[in-house]
């Protein structure tokens, strides 16, 4: 089974799984709750990020507001 720091690395690597080491992934994320809290922030700031790239170079200050506040609520939730 892959360990914490495995799982960090490869969420955050960007690579594509071969599908034995997506299954491994996926099984640490479904038993550990930590690391399914951090690929889940991982995922929103990832959405986020794409969004505020991919608007006009002037950005919304209201998009901007509404990013900020999604990212804050998902990081102070609790799993």
């Amino acid at each position: 089974m892959l360990t914490c720091k495995e799982v960090v690395r490869l969420l955050g690597s960007g690579e594509k799984f071969t599908l034995g080491r997506r299954a491994g992934l996926l099984m640490h994320l479904f038993m550990c709750k930590h690391c399914a809290r951090y690929s889940r922030q991982l995922k929103i700031l990832k959405q986020g990020l794409v969004v505020l790239f991919k608007s006009k170079t002037e950005v919304d200050p209201k998009v901007v507001k509404e990013l900020e506040e999604k990212v804050i609520h998902t990081l102070c939730k609790k799993s």
